[in-house]
């Protein structure tokens, strides 16, 4: 006991001195990227509260059904986006702010609610109805849920990645056309006019700071090519 007692200083000197391989990132020692595995995504995943997952399944069905890559919901949207869930307002606003991260409008804003009427005939497609209502609410991305490529294929008008863009940049997020791919890039650039070449398209493009920037542009050398002088 007496050499085991003698070895005390020694050893804490040896614990305060020691060169370690990895230096301190985080309060659990470890920056989150050097621990984190797809297995363990897998487990969080799985972990989700039933509801969470509920809420995620509806919002994607909403938001490609109506066509939008961004939609701003209240608390009350949310639960009618889940009728079969006795959700109250508490656990939507715990799923949205405490798991989700987001935050609601400051005040009470004007927005624009979407809902649809199911086509009478078989061949008939749903038919969007816009409505304008007030509220305070918050704001869902269709890159939370989808991948771009999934996004470009189901929302169709243009004008509505302009107002994506805006709202994201609003929010303090990266612009969504500096997310997109060439190829990406390229198909956006045939809806807005099938005629250019890629590497035309790829040339505006280069460009271009945001997604309005790229569609005015594209335009305007659309008119300038088949002016008539």
């Amino acid at each position: 006991m007496d050499k085991l007692t003698d070895e005390i200083p020694a050893f804490l000197n040896y614990l305060e001195e020691r060169q370690l391989v990895t230096s301190r990132k985080s309060r659990a020692w470890f920056a989150d990227e050097l621990i984190t595995t797809q297995e363990l995504l897998d487990v969080k995943a799985e972990s989700r509260w039933s509801y969470e997952i509920m809420l995620e399944d509806a919002l994607k069905e909403y938001m490609s059904r109506v066509k939008k890559a961004v939609v701003k919901l209240t608390k009350s949207d949310v639960k009618d986006l889940t009728p079969g869930y006795q959700a109250d307002r508490n656990l939507i606003r715990k799923t949205l702010e405490l798991r989700w991260k987001m935050e609601p409008s400051e005040y009470s804003i004007y927005y624009k609610k979407y809902s649809l009427e199911t086509g009478g005939g078989i061949n008939e497609e749903d038919v969007i109805k816009e409505q304008k209502h007030s509220g305070t609410v918050y704001t869902f991305f269709a890159d939370k849920l989808f991948s771009l490529t999934t996004i470009l294929k189901f929302v169709e008008d243009k004008e509505d990645l302009i107002v994506y863009e805006k709202e994201q940049i609003e929010h303090g997020q990266p612009s969504f056309y500096t997310k997109l791919t060439k190829d990406q890039v390229i198909k956006l650039g045939k809806k807005i006019n099938s005629l250019h070449t890629d590497e035309t398209i790829f040339e505006v493009a280069t460009e271009c700071k945001t997604f309005k920037d790229f569609k005015l542009r594209l335009e305007a050398k659309t008119i300038t090519e088949n002016a008539p002088f």
